[in-house]
Formats: C-alpha cells, structure tokens, sequence
C-alpha cells in the first residue's frame, strides 16, 4: 500500500511540475516573456541613466553562438526530466543488497576441511 501511495504521489508532482510550467503559454497568449537580465538591464538603465554592460557573456550563449535557443533548452529540459525519472525509479525500486559471495569458510572463520573445523573431516 505504501508503494502505491509513493506512485500517486510521483504523478501528481510530476502533474503539477507540468502545469506550472505550461499554464502561463496557455493563459497568458502573447504575452512576451523576457528574462530577468532584460528586466535588470532596463532598471539598472533607469537608475543610473545609463546603458548596462554586462560583465560576461554566459557559457551556452557563447558556446551556441549567440542567443540560446529553446531548442537547446528542450534539451536541457528533456535531460533533466531524464535524470530525475530515472532517481525516482531508483528510489522507488532500490537494488535489493546481494548476500556476500561463500568464499568456502565455516561459519567460524575456518576453512571446511581443516584441522580446526569440527566437521569431523579433518584426518
């Protein structure tokens, strides 16, 4: 029972996750949706009268030349979507611990067959 309470509870976070991320394209239709650097450039512009000049260039607008798309994104996205169903996966089905290999010794540390061993087949 509790590992079906475990499942209701992946989907529903998953479902939720999900809606967050796609309610504001459907609701807000046109809306533009402008990251927080465009929105601190324009305040720090207001501020200081001034034109913002950012201190670097982040790593995946370089590497893609430019702008990031959100086709790189998706993919960012569908990894980490990957990563985390995977983790969930494992924490919901751990490996089950293997029993230690016999390495052919008695239970008191002594090997069967040997003078000490009290399996009576010592000459």
């Amino acid at each position: 029972m509790k590992q079906q309470s475990h499942k209701v509870l992946v989907v529903a976070l998953l479902a939720a996750a999900l809606l967050i991320s796609l309610l504001p394209l459907f609701l807000l239709r046109g809306a533009e949706f402008g990251g927080s650097d465009d929105a601190g450039s324009q305040m720090v512009a207001e501020v200081t009268g001034r034109e913002y000049e950012p201190w670097f260039t982040p790593v995946l607008e370089s590497a893609l030349g430019g702008v990031v798309r959100s086709e790189a994104l998706d993919g960012i996205d569908i990894g980490a979507l990957y990563t985390a169903y995977i983790d969930a996966l494992q924490t919901l089905h751990p490996a089950e611990e293997q029993e230690p290999a016999d390495n052919g010794s008695g239970e008191d540390g002594t090997e069967a067959g040997s003078p000490d061993s009290t399996d009576g087949t010592a000459e």
